[in-house]
């Protein structure tokens, strides 16, 4: 303590000596710190640029340019695929209401007189599929798919009617009346007392909500059920024949019921086919003679030279399967393809008119 009474200057250089040398320190370990942080932030920018100097394209101009000519190509080849696909469209005029109901009339009374003629029986109330139309007209947007529904049943009834299957027992279509876009209903059900600019913000919202344009509003698809009875025979021409149409048809399912839901019993056949069964001699039913030749020992097999035999056992074949009749449910699709130009097209015209209102 005395020396440093008596030598306070070096005692006030040793302090403040000693206070640079803390604050240097720290300044020196907050400046590693720092380096620390940008250097690690370096080492991610450069694996980064690394990264994406290794990617295929690299983005330079002549990368993109190489890159925006095979989308070009793509799109080009994407456009010649729809239009083949388009040829299969089933094509129809722009008709009426009025129009489309006399059509399936006309329709429906031809259907019903060929099927009179070939004794095909048809489902009680048979109007095609569209029994709500038979008094009363559709909606004008909904008229161009139902006629394209409709043309699509005819051509399988009328293949039906071809095979002569022994009847149609019934028809229902999935529904096809989309009669206005979701967008225009939604302007319909919005109250007429909001002001511009809340109707501007529901539109502003609703345009945030819209999905993106999908792929698959390229294809429509017009869905029927259709069960029939016919012979097996008639079922795979039916089906040969629907897959063969101009038309994109496609069955979606098939689900076939034999009328026969057992198999008959194993000596049913023999026993029907040999003389006199089922005549009753001494008493005897035919399911007594039925029951005694099944609980008869198996003839054993024997061995011949002769020729006779084959053609004897031949003679007495008889087919348990393959001669019943089926019931057939089908369900078929037809497929319709839009450009997806002209569905942009569509939409961006529906949002120009939701604007000006």
């Amino acid at each position: 303590m005395n020396w440093i009474k008596q030598n306070p200057f070096y005692t006030i250089l040793g302090l403040i000596t000693v206070l640079a040398c803390a604050g240097a320190l720290f300044f020196i370990l907050q400046a590693k710190s720092q380096y620390d942080a940008v250097s690690a932030d370096y080492d991610t920018e450069a694996r980064e640029l690394k990264r994406l100097q290794s990617l295929n394209p690299f983005p330079e101009k002549a990368n993109e340019s190489r890159v925006e000519a095979q989308l070009e190509e793509y799109e080009n080849r994407a456009n010649a695929f729809i239009e083949r696909l388009q040829q299969f469209n089933l094509q129809t005029e722009e008709i009426t209401p009025g129009e489309f109901q006399q059509q399936l009339l006309d329709t429906v009374n031809q259907i019903t007189a060929t099927a009179n003629q070939l004794n095909t029986t048809l489902p009680e109330g048979f109007f095609l599929g569209f029994p709500e139309y038979e008094t009363s007209l559709p909606q004008n947007e909904a008229t161009s798919a139902l006629l394209v529904q409709m043309k699509a049943i005819q051509q399988v009834v009328d293949l039906l009617l071809q095979n002569r299957v022994s009847q149609i027992n019934s028809l229902d279509r999935q529904r096809v009346e989309n009669v206005q876009p979701k967008a225009d209903l939604a302007d319909e059900q919005r109250p007429s007392s909001l002001s511009k600019a809340k109707k501007r913000k529901a539109l502003a919202e609703e345009e945030e909500e819209k999905p993106e344009l999908l792929e698959s509003e390229a294809i429509e698809r017009f869905g029927f059920d259709i069960v029939f009875t016919s012979q097996h025979s008639d079922f795979e021409n039916i089906l040969n024949q629907i897959t063969n149409l101009d038309h994109f048809m496609v069955i979606r399912a098939v689900q076939v019921q034999n009328e026969r839901l057992q198999a008959p019993l194993r000596g049913v056949a023999s026993a029907a086919q040999q003389p006199g069964a089922g005549s009753g001699s001494g008493g005897r039913s035919p399911e007594d003679d039925l029951l005694s030749a099944l609980d008869e020992e198996p003839a054993p097999l024997e061995s011949d030279d002769t020729n006779d035999p084959a053609g004897e056992e031949i003679d007495s074949l008889n087919f348990v399967f393959g001669q019943e009749k089926i019931t057939v449910t089908l369900h078929v699709e037809l497929l319709q393809f839009h450009d997806l130009s002209e569905e942009e097209d569509k939409r961006a015209s529906r949002d120009n008119r939701r604007k000006d209102t």
